[in-house]
Protein backbone atom coordinates (compact mmCIF):
# COMPACT_ATOMS: atom_id res chain seq x y z
CA UNK A 1 0.00 0.00 0.00
CA UNK A 2 1.41 3.60 -0.86
CA UNK A 3 0.00 6.63 1.81
CA UNK A 4 0.31 9.84 0.44
CA UNK A 5 -0.36 13.38 1.81
CA UNK A 6 -1.30 15.74 -0.90
CA UNK A 7 -1.63 19.22 -0.30
CA UNK A 8 -2.03 22.01 -2.54
CA UNK A 9 -1.71 25.62 -3.43
CA UNK A 10 -4.26 27.87 -3.82
CA UNK A 11 -2.54 29.98 -5.92
CA UNK A 12 0.07 27.92 -7.89
CA UNK A 13 1.80 31.02 -9.26
CA UNK A 14 2.88 30.77 -4.97
CA UNK A 15 4.90 27.43 -6.06
CA UNK A 16 8.04 29.81 -6.97
CA UNK A 17 8.09 31.39 -3.89
CA UNK A 18 7.57 27.89 -1.65
CA UNK A 19 10.43 26.11 -3.54
CA UNK A 20 12.96 29.57 -2.76
CA UNK A 21 11.85 29.51 0.85
CA UNK A 22 12.91 25.21 0.72
CA UNK A 23 16.50 23.45 0.00
CA UNK A 24 17.57 23.03 -2.60
CA UNK A 25 15.77 20.22 -4.66
CA UNK A 26 18.11 16.74 -4.63
CA UNK A 27 16.26 16.35 -7.84
CA UNK A 28 14.08 18.47 -10.75
CA UNK A 29 12.05 15.86 -13.29
CA UNK A 30 10.05 16.29 -16.13
CA UNK A 31 7.35 13.76 -15.94
CA UNK A 32 5.03 12.90 -19.12
CA UNK A 33 2.07 10.55 -17.57
CA UNK A 34 0.63 8.26 -20.69
CA UNK A 35 -2.35 6.86 -19.15
CA UNK A 36 -3.86 3.97 -21.08
CA UNK A 37 -7.56 2.22 -20.85
CA UNK A 38 -8.95 -0.77 -22.17
CA UNK A 39 -12.18 -0.18 -24.74
CA UNK A 40 -13.99 -2.90 -22.73
CA UNK A 41 -13.95 -0.76 -19.43
CA UNK A 42 -12.44 -2.87 -17.49
CA UNK A 43 -9.80 -0.91 -15.60
CA UNK A 44 -12.56 1.66 -15.13
CA UNK A 45 -15.02 -0.96 -13.92
CA UNK A 46 -12.55 -2.20 -11.03
CA UNK A 47 -11.11 1.27 -10.24
CA UNK A 48 -7.46 0.99 -11.75
CA UNK A 49 -4.95 3.69 -13.10
CA UNK A 50 -2.81 2.40 -15.84
CA UNK A 51 -0.36 4.89 -16.20
CA UNK A 52 3.20 4.79 -18.54
CA UNK A 53 5.57 7.42 -17.10
CA UNK A 54 8.49 8.56 -18.76
CA UNK A 55 10.99 10.62 -16.60
CA UNK A 56 13.47 13.22 -17.96
CA UNK A 57 16.44 14.26 -15.23
CA UNK A 58 19.25 15.95 -16.03
CA UNK A 59 21.40 13.26 -17.65
CA UNK A 60 19.18 10.25 -17.79
CA UNK A 61 15.56 9.27 -19.28
CA UNK A 62 13.72 5.93 -17.62
CA UNK A 63 10.39 4.58 -18.00
CA UNK A 64 8.07 2.61 -15.27
CA UNK A 65 4.41 1.39 -15.41
CA UNK A 66 1.99 1.97 -12.82
CA UNK A 67 -1.37 0.15 -11.89
CA UNK A 68 -2.74 1.84 -8.77
CA UNK A 69 -6.27 1.87 -7.22
CA UNK A 70 -7.20 4.18 -4.70
CA UNK A 71 -8.41 2.32 -1.31
CA UNK A 72 -9.53 5.87 0.88
CA UNK A 73 -8.98 9.25 1.20
CA UNK A 74 -9.32 11.55 3.80
CA UNK A 75 -8.44 15.27 4.85
CA UNK A 76 -5.80 15.21 2.17
CA UNK A 77 -4.31 11.48 2.66
CA UNK A 78 -4.91 9.06 0.15
CA UNK A 79 -4.21 5.75 0.93
CA UNK A 80 -3.85 3.10 -2.22
CA UNK A 81 -2.98 -0.25 -3.32
CA UNK A 82 -0.19 0.01 -6.67
CA UNK A 83 2.18 -1.85 -8.46
CA UNK A 84 5.06 0.12 -10.12
CA UNK A 85 8.39 -1.47 -12.04
CA UNK A 86 10.10 -0.01 -14.30
CA UNK A 87 10.18 -0.61 -17.80
CA UNK A 88 12.90 -0.36 -20.22
CA UNK A 89 13.05 2.92 -22.56
CA UNK A 90 12.89 0.40 -25.64
CA UNK A 91 9.60 -1.03 -25.03
CA UNK A 92 7.84 2.00 -23.58
CA UNK A 93 8.57 4.48 -26.44
CA UNK A 94 6.75 2.36 -29.13
CA UNK A 95 3.45 1.89 -26.75
CA UNK A 96 3.68 6.14 -26.60
CA UNK A 97 4.76 6.92 -30.06
CA UNK A 98 3.90 3.95 -32.09
CA UNK A 99 0.87 2.95 -30.78
CA UNK A 100 2.13 -0.64 -30.10
CA UNK A 101 -0.41 -2.49 -27.35
CA UNK A 102 0.77 -2.18 -24.23
CA UNK A 103 -0.26 -5.91 -23.29
CA UNK A 104 2.32 -7.05 -25.80
CA UNK A 105 5.00 -6.18 -23.51
CA UNK A 106 6.61 -8.72 -20.82
CA UNK A 107 5.74 -6.62 -17.34
CA UNK A 108 4.52 -7.63 -14.12
CA UNK A 109 2.15 -5.02 -14.66
CA UNK A 110 0.36 -6.45 -17.97
CA UNK A 111 0.88 -10.26 -16.50
CA UNK A 112 -1.13 -8.66 -13.59
CA UNK A 113 -3.79 -6.98 -15.76
CA UNK A 114 -4.04 -10.05 -18.04
CA UNK A 115 -4.24 -12.14 -14.98
CA UNK A 116 -6.92 -10.55 -12.77
CA UNK A 117 -8.55 -8.63 -15.26
CA UNK A 118 -8.27 -10.70 -18.39
CA UNK A 119 -7.41 -7.48 -20.14
CA UNK A 120 -5.78 -8.31 -23.94
CA UNK A 121 -5.49 -4.94 -24.77
CA UNK A 122 -4.73 -1.12 -23.73
CA UNK A 123 -5.13 2.13 -26.24
CA UNK A 124 -3.17 5.56 -24.85
CA UNK A 125 -6.15 7.63 -23.61
CA UNK A 126 -3.95 11.20 -23.21
CA UNK A 127 -0.75 12.69 -21.10
CA UNK A 128 -0.66 15.03 -18.70
CA UNK A 129 3.09 16.43 -17.67
CA UNK A 130 4.57 17.06 -14.47
CA UNK A 131 7.33 18.86 -13.38
CA UNK A 132 8.70 17.61 -10.04
CA UNK A 133 11.00 18.80 -7.50
CA UNK A 134 12.16 16.45 -4.92
CA UNK A 135 13.19 18.39 -1.74
CA UNK A 136 14.29 17.03 1.24
CA UNK A 137 12.78 18.88 4.03
CA UNK A 138 12.47 18.69 8.02
CA UNK A 139 13.18 14.89 7.63
CA UNK A 140 10.25 13.98 4.93
CA UNK A 141 10.91 14.07 1.07
CA UNK A 142 8.47 16.24 -0.57
CA UNK A 143 7.84 16.25 -3.85
CA UNK A 144 6.57 19.44 -5.35
CA UNK A 145 4.76 19.05 -8.30
CA UNK A 146 3.20 21.55 -11.38
CA UNK A 147 0.90 19.91 -13.51
CA UNK A 148 -0.62 21.14 -16.68
CA UNK A 149 -4.02 19.60 -17.54
CA UNK A 150 -5.58 19.34 -21.44
CA UNK A 151 -7.62 22.45 -20.74
CA UNK A 152 -4.53 24.31 -20.15
CA UNK A 153 -4.84 25.10 -16.45
CA UNK A 154 -1.82 24.43 -14.07
CA UNK A 155 -1.85 23.16 -11.00
CA UNK A 156 0.80 23.20 -8.24
CA UNK A 157 0.61 20.58 -5.16
CA UNK A 158 3.10 19.48 -2.54
CA UNK A 159 3.12 14.89 -2.06
CA UNK A 160 4.40 13.39 0.71
CA UNK A 161 4.45 9.25 0.91
CA UNK A 162 4.81 8.96 4.71
CA UNK A 163 3.86 6.52 7.61
CA UNK A 164 3.42 10.06 9.89
CA UNK A 165 1.42 11.97 7.23
CA UNK A 166 0.39 14.24 10.15
CA UNK A 167 4.10 15.05 10.95
CA UNK A 168 4.19 15.96 7.36
CA UNK A 169 1.62 18.26 7.43
CA UNK A 170 2.92 19.92 10.47
CA UNK A 171 5.95 20.26 8.72
CA UNK A 172 4.75 21.59 5.45
CA UNK A 173 2.16 24.16 7.00
CA UNK A 174 4.68 25.79 9.80
CA UNK A 175 6.39 26.93 6.68
CA UNK A 176 3.76 27.97 4.29
CA UNK A 177 1.96 29.46 7.04
CA UNK A 178 5.44 31.72 7.96
CA UNK A 179 5.63 32.09 3.88
CA UNK A 180 1.80 33.71 3.37
CA UNK A 181 1.30 30.12 1.40
CA UNK A 182 -2.05 29.32 1.52
CA UNK A 183 -2.71 25.30 1.16
CA UNK A 184 -5.92 22.83 0.81
CA UNK A 185 -6.24 19.86 1.61
CA UNK A 186 -6.40 17.48 -2.26
CA UNK A 187 -9.28 15.87 -2.69
CA UNK A 188 -8.87 14.13 -6.11
CA UNK A 189 -5.82 12.84 -7.45
CA UNK A 190 -4.28 13.73 -10.76
CA UNK A 191 -5.68 11.10 -13.01
CA UNK A 192 -9.11 12.25 -11.96
CA UNK A 193 -8.17 15.57 -12.39
CA UNK A 194 -7.02 15.14 -15.78
CA UNK A 195 -10.37 13.30 -16.76
CA UNK A 196 -12.37 16.18 -15.45
CA UNK A 197 -9.81 18.77 -16.62
CA UNK A 198 -10.55 17.96 -20.67
CA UNK A 199 -8.86 14.44 -20.41
CA UNK A 200 -9.88 11.87 -23.52
CA UNK A 201 -12.32 8.92 -22.04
Amino acid sequence: MEQELKLALERPTDLARLLSALPKPRGVIRQSNHYLICDEGRTSTAKVMVRLRVEERENETSACLTLKRRVRSSQGVFLSWELEEAMPLEHALPVIHEGLNLMKVEHPGTRWLAEELEISALRLQGCLINHRHVVDFDGYVLEIDQSEFPDGSIEAEIEVETDDPEGARAAVMKLTDREGIALFQQSLGKYTRYLKKGGQR
